[in-house]
């Protein structure tokens, strides 16, 4: 994994997300810390879905309502945006 110096280089962050697109990096600072830039696949978003409370207790919530009967069908979202598009 790369590690690239904020005093050392003159890289836009453009250039480094695209640089990180391949790789992860490490994008070391002085004063703020260190970073790592990583390409968001859909590995590391279950990775990181299942490690955030406040994403799990949402999800709970919003099953406690469902299984009460708060919910749309996907069948009603549809009509609800075809309503609101004219």
């Amino acid at each position: 994994m790369p590690v690239m110096k904020a005093a050392e280089t003159r890289a836009s962050i453009g250039e480094l997300i695209d640089q990180a697109r391949d790789e992860p990096l490490i994008f070391e600072t002085e004063c703020a810390g260190n970073f790592v830039l990583l390409p968001v696949d859909d590995e590391l978003l279950d990775l990181l879905l299942e490690r955030s409370p406040r994403l799990i207790k949402k999800c709970r919530q919003i099953r406690e309502r469902m299984e009460q009967g708060e919910y749309w069908t996907h069948e009603q979202v549809i009509d609800m945006f075809r309503e609101e598009g004219g």
